[in-house]
């Protein structure tokens, strides 16, 4: 919702904290309850983590401090 609002440092800021928690913690726990769903969800959220890092090198302008 951040990008489409226009706040694209912050909406790839929280996507990427929200896709690193989910591959790190929650994947972990639903790996207990069904392993083919966790393979197909880590793939999933591989990829649009890829595609976030994509986003945020190629559009989201870097600011020079000096």
């Amino acid at each position: 919702m951040a990008l489409v609002l226009g706040r694209d440092r912050w909406g790839t800021a929280m996507s990427r904290a929200g896709l690193v928690i989910a591959l790190a913690g929650v994947n972990v726990v639903l790996g207990y309850l069904d392993a083919e769903l966790v393979v197909s969800a880590v793939v999933v959220e591989f990829v649009l983590l890829l595609v976030v890092e994509r986003y945020r090198t190629r559009f989201v302008t870097r600011t020079v401090t000096r």
